[in-house]
């Protein structure tokens, strides 16, 4: 959190075959505020849902954390969850590009994100028990499914910055590269991204977060006939077939957009 934040902005710029969103309010290294969590939320909204979005900071630093300056309680805290929410559930692949501070709803932010590339300079701190404030048990929960137990346990008691080698180690970021070259890194991951499925893309992060949020565990998938049919469907589906007549014709293959859970093999995002 920081206290001193202006209302700041959010830069949207599509790059690269992806919709990169800046934060900027350098003052405050990229504190968000009310305004800055509804414009990346709108943003969020008007994609179709097969893009790929990099999220970043500007000035050298990722996100301090939230603007407390006006902070309204009772409104603010689902404004936030509502942003978390927003960025994990959007079909395409989301990337961190994490420079500098992460902390508190920064680092929040960071970990609704797929894939997080960080400079080897980055920090990262849970500040909660530092400030007298409780993290929301979404939150909690994110930071637990990616470091551990013991690890989110050891950064929300001690409050303690944790670098960017250790995040490595730990699961907190995907990898660490110099500050160079972390632009070049996510355009990397960038250009892999947009040559694979973007059905496949948000069937399996569906997958995947479904088994995380214990909506079916290990042994009870095969009981769960929506997920067992969409997987079978896909063998019939405009990508599989797609993919297949690329590797015949030994060229890479063109796939359509994300297409919703329920519109079947045939259908179109």
């Amino acid at each position: 959190m920081h206290g001193d934040a202006t209302h700041g902005d959010v830069d949207v710029v599509v790059k690269d075959r992806a919709v990169h969103i800046k934060l900027s309010n350098e003052t405050v290294r990229n504190a968000m505020t009310p305004p800055m969590i509804r414009k990346i939320r709108r943003t969020l909204a008007d994609l179709d849902g097969s893009e790929i979005v990099v999220v970043q900071g500007s000035g050298g630093h990722f996100c301090s954390g939230y603007s407390i300056g006006d902070l309204d309680a009772s409104t603010d805290a689902h404004l936030l969850s509502g942003l978390f929410d927003d960025l994990e559930r959007h079909p395409g692949a989301v990337i961190g590009a994490i420079e500098g501070g992460c902390a508190g709803a920064g680092l929040e932010l960071a970990l609704s994100c797929d894939i997080r590339i960080a400079s080897t300079s980055a920090k990262f701190i849970v500040p909660p028990a530092a400030l007298g404030v409780v993290y929301p048990i979404a939150s909690v929960h994110r930071l637990v499914d990616a470091v551990g137990s013991g690890w989110a346990r050891r950064m929300l008691l001690t409050a303690e910055r944790v670098t960017a080698d250790t995040a490595t180690r730990i699961g907190l970021v995907s990898e660490a590269v110099a500050a160079a070259a972390v632009d070049d890194r996510v355009a990397e991951l960038v250009e892999r991204l947009s040559g694979l499925s973007p059905f496949s893309i948000a069937r399996g992060k569906e997958f995947a977060l479904a088994i995380r949020d214990g909506v079916v565990s290990g042994r009870q998938i095969k009981a769960v006939r929506g997920l067992d049919l969409t997987a079978e469907s896909a063998l019939t589906g405009p990508d599989f077939l797609e993919a297949q007549a690329a590797r015949r014709e030994k060229r890479r293959p063109v796939f359509g957009a994300a297409r919703p859970l329920d519109a079947g093999p045939s259908g179109t995002g």
